[in-house]
């Protein structure tokens, strides 16, 4: 989608799915926002004022039609008017010229004549009348087609409000928690319908005064969803029991809390409906959600504002994300965010270069009162990622724990929740460090660590990518395991990992099989066959070079001279490693072997194999919909609630890896 900011004189924005707007205070961020914030408005209530024209106009349309089509009928009658009557006259003249036996013939004859015309002219006008009768129809089947895709168009409208939903940062939040009504809230609140209308009005102004409207909505929808469910189970066991019994969707308020909890693993919410009472429990301690940190009641609110979203909100404008919340928290909760909403557009207004610099952001402008002078980056592939601020960010979360599994990578929405799940056990924190590079020097305690004295037991997890089985085990001997698969999405990608969620989801129209799952893996492999090969030969052909002389030369070196034939020697043998290890002939050799391979996989159909070569953030948000999830964040949330890592193979072995390095 294109925007043009009259702020900016007429700069034309490119905005992405998830775009952000970066620049320091005065640069204009938030003038921005209000002006695009009107223009949407402006927008949606244009395209509601044109559905109302257009609607209102359509009785017209075919009044016009039916006057058009009269108007035809009385001009053909009169054209028919005046050719009988020349016929009339060309027959007189005629009738001289031919001769009759009796006055009766010749009475036959005009009669006759004038009856055949008459019979010509009757069938143009049927057959007009028809084609005018049949185009009357079919305009009127259309106008009732229009008419109706307007008003499906302007429900959408208006249940959207104006299709975008604006959430400030760093505002104050009260938390109620208790969600009682009184007589004055009574009658805004009391039916579902009531209540979703109220918040809707709120979606494009304050988060904060909003809340307790979308708590409510929740709350609602899930008396709904339960009072549905006993209605199915009645009609099942009425019907004799036949089939599978009707299953519960999960209460919108427990998606909430389960999401909150991702988040926050230590607090653990809950809702006493008999007293209408949000409770939170940490470390077995149950308190009021009132008692929330600043970070904690921003983090709720969000969450309680986007599970109630419907689908017809396709635009989430965010003023300054990371106000109230920890650097690594904000990027935790949007990223988060952004993976389960992948038909919805994100705009961002903020000061943080670190949040701007994530892997889901697909545009960034750095803006400037200048128009002349704003920059435009949508890739980041040679840019460097300052890790100062990600480093201290994760300070306090590792310093509180006695163990840490320090996990590759900036986009911690599915490796969070993957990694808690896999570990099962609240006391081991989860810190993403960066690159692999990055984990290394975490684990080890060198580079900013080495700084920080402290006793704590870490562990590096990483995927394998494209390394080789000596990079796997150099990194192994500095407690950073490689995972046995590309990603960690390829174990979600295993055959009975998908099968079983499909299963317990049971919501597909074609069950799923395990063979078809090795199918699709497969054909991805075979289609991603050279470029696979090709980055295997890459990290395969990586060399270190370094000119250099050992003490005991340099000491033996008395002259220049000298110094240059000893430069020169350890020159010519650093390029004949290169050319070792990188000659054409290998780069063929290894290429040659690297398609082999594959081509013995996907002969053998070798499903683990190939998870190990197939990168799988693609191949699972392929998977994901053909058992009845959204994303592959949804999917890794199925089996988060439905199994535990010793239910499958794969990730009751990787546990126990990495477990027993701890």
């Amino acid at each position: 989608m294109k925007y043009t900011s009259n702020k900016y004189n007429n700069y034309e924005f490119n905005l992405l799915r998830v775009s952000v707007f970066l620049g320091a205070n005065g640069a204009g961020k938030s003038t921005l926002f209000k002006e695009m914030l009107q223009f949407f408005q402006n927008a949606h209530n244009e395209k509601i004022q044109t559905l109302n024209t257009r609607i209102a106009h359509l009785p017209n349309e075919i009044d016009v039609l039916r006057n058009a089509q009269q108007q035809t009928l009385r001009n053909l009658n009169s054209e028919h008017q005046r050719l009988s009557q020349r016929f009339e006259q060309e027959l007189q003249q005629k009738l001289p010229t031919i001769q009759f036996e009796t006055k009766e013939k010749r009475q036959d004859y005009l009669n006759q004549e004038r009856q055949q015309l008459q019979e010509q002219n009757s069938e143009t006008l049927n057959a007009l009348k028809a084609e005018q009768e049949q185009a009357l129809k079919m305009a009127k089947a259309d106008k009732r087609t229009t008419e109706s895709a307007c008003k499906e168009e302007m429900e959408e409208l208006q249940k959207g409000d104006n299709s975008l939903v604006y959430v400030e940062g760093g505002r104050t939040i009260t938390i109620k928690d208790t969600l009682q009504l009184d007589r004055n809230t009574f009658q805004n609140y009391d039916r579902l319908e009531q209540a979703e209308k109220q918040l809707k009005s709120k979606r494009g102004t304050s988060l904060a005064g909003r809340l307790f409207d979308a708590l409510i909505v929740l709350e609602k929808k899930g008396q709904e969803q339960k009072s549905k469910h006993s209605d199915d189970v009645e009609k099942w066991s009425e019907n004799g029991n036949e089939g599978e019994c009707p299953k519960r969707t999960q209460p919108p308020l427990d998606l909430l809390f389960e999401m909150f909890n991702e988040i926050f693993p230590l607090i653990t919410l809950s809702f006493d409906t008999a007293a209408r009472r949000l409770i939170a429990t940490k470390n077995e301690q149950v308190y009021s959600p009132t008692q929330f940190s600043d970070g904690e009641k921003q983090v709720f609110s969000i969450l309680a504002d986007f599970i109630g979203l419907s689908e017809s909100y396709k635009m989430i404008l965010v003023d300054e994300p990371e106000l109230n919340l920890h650097p690594e928290l904000a990027e935790r909760i949007w990223t988060l965010l952004e993976s389960t909403y992948p038909d919805k557009e994100f705009i961002y207004a903020t000061h943080s270069i670190n949040f701007a610099l994530r892997n889901n952001v697909g545009i960034v402008y750095v803006l400037s009162n200048d128009s002349d002078k704003i920059t435009c980056i949508d890739s980041f592939d040679d840019l460097e990622r300052v890790e100062l601020s990600s480093f201290l960010g994760g300070l306090p979360g590792i310093l509180s724990a006695n163990k840490v599994v320090v996990t590759e990578g900036h986009d911690k929405s599915f490796d969070s929740i993957f990694y808690r799940w896999l570990l099962d056990d609240s006391t081991i924190e989860i810190y993403p460090g960066g690159g692999c590079t990055d984990v290394v020097n975490v684990v080890t305690k060198s580079g900013l660590w080495s700084k920080i004295s402290t006793k704590i037991s870490l562990v590096g997890v990483i995927d394998s990518d494209y390394r080789t089985a000596e990079n796997i085990q150099n990194l192994r001997n500095n407690s950073v395991l490689a995972l046995p698969f590309h990603e960690a999405e390829s174990f979600l990608c295993l055959p009975e990992v998908v099968v079983a969620v499909g299963n317990r989801i049971g919501s597909q129209e074609h069950e799923l099989t395990c063979d078809d799952v090795v199918e699709i893996i497969i054909l991805n492999l075979k289609k991603q066959k050279l470029n696979i090969a090709a980055k295997r030969v890459f990290e395969h052909a990586k060399i270190s070079l370094g000119v250099s002389l050992t003490k005991k030369v340099l000491g033996n070196i008395k002259s220049k001279e000298q110094l240059l034939i000893g430069l020169r020697t350890a020159s010519e043998e650093e390029l004949q490693k290169a050319i070792l290890s990188c000659g054409i002939d290998q780069i063929e050799g290894m290429l040659e072997g690297e398609i082999s391979k594959i081509d013995e996989i996907i002969e053998q159909k070798n499903h683990t194999e190939a998870l190990l070569y197939l990168p799988s953030k693609e191949l699972l948000q392929l998977l994901a919909p053909k058992v009845g999830c959204r994303s592959g964040e949804d999917l890794m949330r199925s089996v988060k609630r439905n199994f535990t890592p010793s239910d499958f193979e794969s990730t009751k072995k990787i546990q126990a890896d990495i477990l027993s390095v701890l």
